[in-house]
């Protein structure tokens, strides 16, 4: 929160776009030369790529603000940022204007001192309601959530969940996989590619979860209380559903876990099925042989089959390559340099896709409304 404050100053400073502090390895701070070197000091410091090297506190970097933004303080004239009096506002920078007759004259203030008063009472007033939300529970995506649900930042990555849950939404939380964020090529440019497909191109992700399996036909019972599917078992994935349908479950579960599922972005979803930074490279999902990861039009006999039953990918994950196709968040362009459509990019091929259009890069379109006989979803949160 500290290098985000420091951050805003510097983007309303500068004009620069800062790098986000867990992408941050480095990086040289452009600050005007108008700018005083004790107040780009103050800032560069709280944008430390170490948090150890950066200000022990807010209140320790206000102070450095309020010490980089003034020659002297008269009490009578200035308020430090975070008193406790009604007016809050930065020291005001003073010069000797006539030393002969002993006279002080305030100068014109330059434009960064207005823009960093401005910004550091805007820090302060939004430190004070923060903290004040912070301790009651607040609505996000939709959902009324507790602060304390969901710890993403412990080592383990352990997702805590209410005590209240049935046994088939413990499950389904516990069997999300935590995929550690990183870059990637996306697409192909192999032979079998498709323009879909092309040109390839670096992406990057944040930190996400994504489902170790298709969402079931039990758990989507559980939520919807009806089984749209074709073909019929508790364990086989869900599969006869549309995007919308899709999300319409999701906003149901998350109104029963207090959690925010959503639907993976194609960008997550490839990363996934690659394996990560644990990535071997392979053209399925976990493999270069198919018959070992995947149900598709050579072994399934064109039928879903349960979840979980053939090898997983590096990150554990089932069923990336084959059984139903996935949808995902994105909507459809016919290459990643093509204009969007209206339509949703679903990923991964089916039990009734052949080889070629199962591999870990293929993508596929859907329409909003279609339901179809082969197409699912995995959960990401």
């Amino acid at each position: 929160d500290l290098y985000a404050l420091a951050a805003t100053l510097y983007y309303m400073l500068s004009g620069e776009t800062p790098l986000k502090a867990p992408l941050l390895v480095s990086q040289k701070l452009k600050f005007p030369p108008s700018i005083p070197l004790r107040l780009t000091k103050a800032i560069s410091k709280a944008m430390s790529s170490a948090k150890k090297d950066r200000q022990e506190s807010v209140k320790a970097f206000i102070d450095d603000l309020n010490s980089a933004s003034s020659t002297r303080q008269d009490d009578d004239e200035v308020t430090e940022i975070g008193s406790q009096s009604s007016t809050v506002s930065i020291p005001i920078p003073v010069a000797s204007s006539n030393t002969d007759d002993n006279r002080t004259e305030k100068k014109r203030l330059p434009s960064w001192i207005w823009i960093a008063g401005a910004a550091s009472i805007a820090i302060v007033i939004g430190i004070f309601f923060w903290i004040k939300s912070s301790e009651q529970k607040s609505v996000s995506g939709g959902v009324y959530t507790d602060k304390k649900t969901i710890e993403t930042r412990k080592p383990s990555h352990k997702i805590e969940m209410p005590n209240s849950l049935d046994s088939v939404l413990k499950n389904l939380i516990s069997n999300m996989v935590y995929v550690d964020g990183g870059s990637f090529t996306m697409g192909s440019d192999d032979v079998d590619a498709e323009p879909a497909e092309r040109p390839t191109h670096a992406e990057s992700v944040d930190a996400f979860y994504i489902g170790k399996y298709e969402v079931t036909q039990k758990e989507w019972m559980n939520v919807m209380g009806k089984n749209p599917s074709n073909n019929i078992g508790e364990k086989l994935p869900v599969d006869n559903v549309s995007y919308e349908d899709c999300l319409d479950f999701i906003r149901k579960l998350n109104e029963k876990t207090g959690l925010i599922f959503r639907l993976p972005s194609e960008a997550e979803w490839e990363y996934a099925a690659r394996g990560g930074k644990e990535s071997k490279g392979s053209r399925y999902s976990g493999s270069d042989t198919i018959t070992s990861v995947a149900w598709y039009a050579g072994n399934s006999s064109d039928k879903t089959h349960n979840v979980g039953l053939k090898k997983p990918n590096e990150l554990g994950l089932c069923d990336m390559t084959g059984n139903v196709w996935e949808i995902t968040s994105d909507h459809w362009s016919n290459g990643y340099d093509s204009q969007v459509t209206n339509k949703i990019s679903r990923r991964g091929g089916a039990m009734t896709s052949e080889e070629v259009n199962c591999r870990v890069s293929i993508r596929d379109d859907c329409n909003k409304t279609d339901r179809i006989v082969n197409q699912g979803l995995r959960l990401a949160l």
